[in-house]
Formats: C-alpha cells, sequence, structure tokens
C-alpha cells in the first residue's frame, strides 16, 4: 500500500512540475505577444489551469474577454465566452454556463468558426444533460456531431458520441450506449488520445457496473484511471474514485468503498465541483445506512439533496429520494418511504429518467404489498413490467436491426482489444446471434406465462378481499 501510495505521489508530483512548466511558458511569452496572441494564451492559461485552480483560470478568461472586447475581436470574444462557461459548467453553475455558451454561439457562427460552434452546440448539450433534459441533450449532441463529422474532425466526434452514449444509457438504452462507446473507443486509439481511451474505460466501466458486471467493471476503472494519473487530471482521477466506491459498495464491501468515497470527496471539494460533491455525500450517506450508522446517513442525505436542488439536477434528486425511500423500506417504514418514491418517480416520469422510473416501480409496489394494499401494489407492479418489457423489447428491435443491416457493431473484452463483426467471421456470429435470440424469446414466454400467472392469483385475491 505504501509503495502505491508512494507511486501516486510521484504521478502527481512530476504531472504538477509539468503543468506548472506549461504555465510559466505562457506566461513568459505573454508580455511581448500581439493583442490577439495575448487572448488566445489567456484562454489556454484557463485550459492548463481550470481542473487545478478554476478561479485563476476564470481569471485568465475574464482578463481575455475585456482585451478581446476592446480591439472588437469576436472571435476572440467567443472564445473567452466559452472558456467562462467551462469554468461554472465544472463549479456546478448550470444556468451561468448555459448563458456564456449562447452568448459565444452567435458569435462563432458568424465568424464563421465550424470548430467553436460544434464545441458551444456540444457543452450546451452536456449542461441540459446534467439537468436532466435528455430529449434536448440529444438534439444538441446531434448537431454537435453532424458539425464534427462535415469536418472530418475525429477527435470531436469521438467525445461527442461518448456524451451521447451516456445519454443512452441514463435512458437505459445499454444497446445504443455501447455502440456509441466503442466507436468513440476505435476513434481515440486512432488518433492516440491516451485521455480519452482512459475517458472511454471509465465509461464502459460504468456500463460493466450498471449490468452487474463487478470483476470487470473495477477491471476498466482501474485502468482508466491509471490514464488519468498519467497526466494528472484531478477531475477524472476524482470520477474513477467515486465509480470504484460504487462498485465495492455493490460487493458489499462498504469500508473499502467509504475509503474511496472520501478520497473522491477530498479532491471535488478542491475542484469546487459542487455537482460531484452531492453525488459523493449521498454515496456516502448510502454506505453509512449499511454500517448502521443513521444519524451520519441522514446528515450526508440532506446535505446531497439540498445541494442537488440548489443546483437544479434533477435527475440527481429524483435519485436522492429514491435512496432515502430505500433506507426507510429497508427499516420497514412503508408509509415515509411510499412519500418519498412518489416524490422521485414524479421527477423521474417528468424527466424521461427510466432508470429511476423503474426503481420507484418496484419500490412502491413491495411497499404497497407490505401494508397489505394490493391494488395499488398491482398497479406498480404491473408499471413495472409494462416499462421494463418496452425497454427489453426495444433493445431487442435495435439489435436485430444492427445485425440486420450488417452495421459494424464493436465489442469489448476484458483487455479493451477491439474486435469488429465483418463479413469474415458472419456464420460464426449470426449462429450465435440466432441461438441468443431462442433463448430471448423462450424466456419471454416464459415471462409472459408468470405475469398472466400472477395478474390472475391478484385478481383472485382481490376478489376474495
Amino acid at each position: 500500500m505504501k509503495k502505491y501510495l508512494f507511486f501516486i505521489f510521484i504521478i502527481f508530483f512530476g504531472q504538477a512540475i509539468y503543468a506548472q512548466t506549461t504555465t510559466d511558458s505562457l506566461l513568459r511569452v505573454l508580455p511581448g505577444a500581439s493583442d490577439k496572441e495575448k487572448i488566445i494564451i489567456l484562454n489556454q492559461l484557463n485550459v492548463e489551469l481550470r481542473t487545478s485552480n478554476p478561479e485563476k483560470a476564470l481569471s485568465y478568461s475574464e482578463s481575455a474577454l475585456k482585451l478581446a472586447q476592446k480591439i472588437n475581436d469576436k472571435n476572440g470574444v467567443a472564445s473567452s465566452y466559452k472558456h467562462i462557461g467551462i469554468i461554472f459548467w465544472l463549479k456546478g453553475k448550470y444556468e451561468k454556463a448555459e448563458d456564456y455558451y449562447l452568448r459565444a454561439l452567435p458569435l462563432f457562427r458568424e465568424t464563421d468558426d465550424d470548430k467553436g460552434v460544434s464545441a458551444c452546440l456540444n457543452n450546451l448539450a452536456v449542461v441540459y444533460d446534467d439537468q436532466g433534459n435528455f430529449n434536448k441533450a440529444l438534439e444538441y449532441y446531434f448537431q454537435s456531431l453532424a458539425m464534427d463529422k462535415k469536418r472530418n474532425d475525429l477527435s470531436g466526434q469521438a467525445y461527442t458520441l461518448v456524451n451521447i452514449a451516456g445519454v443512452y444509457q441514463n435512458q437505459g438504452n445499454y444497446t445504443k450506449a455501447i455502440v456509441c462507446y466503442n466507436q468513440s473507443l476505435l476513434l481515440k486509439k486512432q488518433s492516440h488520445n491516451d485521455e480519452g481511451v482512459g475517458e472511454c474505460l471509465q465509461n464502459i466501466g460504468v456500463l460493466c457496473y450498471e449490468n452487474k458486471n463487478y470483476s470487470l467493471a473495477l477491471s476498466y476503472d482501474q485502468q482508466a484511471m491509471e490514464k488519468f494519473m498519467q497526466r494528472g487530471n484531478k477531475a477524472r482521477i476524482t470520477q474513477c474514485q467515486n465509480n470504484l466506491g460504487a462498485v465495492y459498495f455493490a460487493m458489499g464491501k462498504y469500508k473499502l468503498a467509504l475509503s474511496y468515497y472520501e478520497q473522491s470527496l477530498k479532491i471535488k471539494k478542491e475542484l469546487e465541483d459542487k455537482s460531484g460533491i452531492a453525488m459523493t455525500l449521498d454515496n456516502i450517506g448510502q454506505i453509512y445506512e449499511q454500517l448502521g450508522d443513521s444519524l451520519n446517513s441522514v446528515d450526508y442525505f440532506f446535505q446531497s439533496l439540498m445541494m442537488n436542488m440548489e443546483l437544479g439536477n434533477k435527475k440527481r434528486v429524483a435519485a436522492s429520494l429514491t435512496h432515502k425511500g430505500e433506507s426507510l423500506f429497508i427499516h420497514r417504514q412503508y408509509k415515509k418511504a411510499i412519500d418519498y418514491f412518489l416524490n422521485s418517480l414524479e421527477i423521474s416520469e417528468g424527466i424521461v429518467a427510466n432508470q429511476e422510473t423503474l426503481e420507484n416501480y418496484k419500490y412502491l409496489s413491495q411497499s404497497y404489498a407490505s401494508l397489505k394494499d394490493f391494488e395499488n401494489a398491482y398497479h406498480y407492479s404491473n408499471q413495472y413490467f409494462q416499462l421494463n418489457d418496452s425497454l427489453q423489447s426495444l433493445q431487442a428491435k435495435e439489435m436485430l436491426d444492427y445485425l440486420d443491416n450488417k452495421q459494424g457493431l464493436l465489442l469489448v473484452n476484458h483487455d479493451s482489444s477491439d474486435r469488429k463483426i465483418n463479413d469474415g467471421s458472419k456464420k460464426t456470429d449470426d449462429g450465435y446471434a440466432t441461438g441468443s435470440l431462442i433463448l430471448m424469446y423462450t424466456c419471454f414466454i416464459l415471462l409472459c406465462a408468470f405475469l398472466l400467472s400472477l395478474v390472475f392469483y391478484l385478481r383472485e385475491k382481490k376478489k376474495k378481499t
């Protein structure tokens, strides 16, 4: 353990020296540069410092903005607006971030800067994504992706595909999510973007976690964290720590999970990442709940809830309410739990967050059944099965469409190497797909039979009551 900590220290120390060297170099050339060059240098200083010293980064871009406005450099003004917006986004101040992006967008269009337009569209989509407005986020992401393809910008396409995959993942559409992640991973490997590869590995790790493949999730998260440590990217390192905490929590290793969450929280506070702080506080609250420390659990839960409400992050508010409801359900406080689940359900249905909606349907059905309110239990059970079947049918249809259209679906194996289904392996892969479909349809028929039996039983029970 000591060797590992020493290794982390060496990486951070080396990267800090590298970052400081880059910053010092930019500051040395700043005084002798022309006004337009100064604007570029000041905004580049923002890029270098935004994850380690956001306040200093903000001040550099504000100086760039004043200078650009003074000399009437529209592209410089637009670029400064964009960089200022990123700082506010990192701080979780979404409305301010959106405001600056919307100021930058028309100026980039006016100066025919397609790269700037694409970046602003993508950044606006990220804000809407974080606020739980998934349909609007997808609309802006696809506009950004179309512009990246037009410019043949492989790096831009890769990043936008990752963001699109994240939205699909939030909606429970894992088929589309894995396709986008792997398309992005291939593009980043082609362009030798190590940090981008790390981001894809991180996102695939989350997908493995959500599909309960914990050993594979740990492998991807650890690979991703190594990539980010090499770059000294604190924002990404803290995300990996949070993800590792979630995996260990799911495996029942609560003290190990708490250790990773506390490491993550410390860095998030340094970065003033309010959204990340809120999420980690909620996670720590769940740990204390499992450890039987109700006092700390409630404290962390309400800290997280209030912060998410302040940020306007509806998806996280819904998740926090569901987590609190789960805690009350475990302690058999069913009536109180139902209040939390219903409040969460209202939010999750409104933003079409299907996974959160499914969780609420499940717990509401179980809570009402525990209170012997079988009518409501049956209602929410029926809602759960309808939505779950709808999502699974949609994913199965999409998978068949990909196979029928002979599109190259990229698969990821344990060592993260890429394999592509092509004509040479078509026979084997089609045989495997056919077997899987037969199994899927068999399971579907059995599920229908079970549901019919359940409906019949509940109706008979209701008649007797």
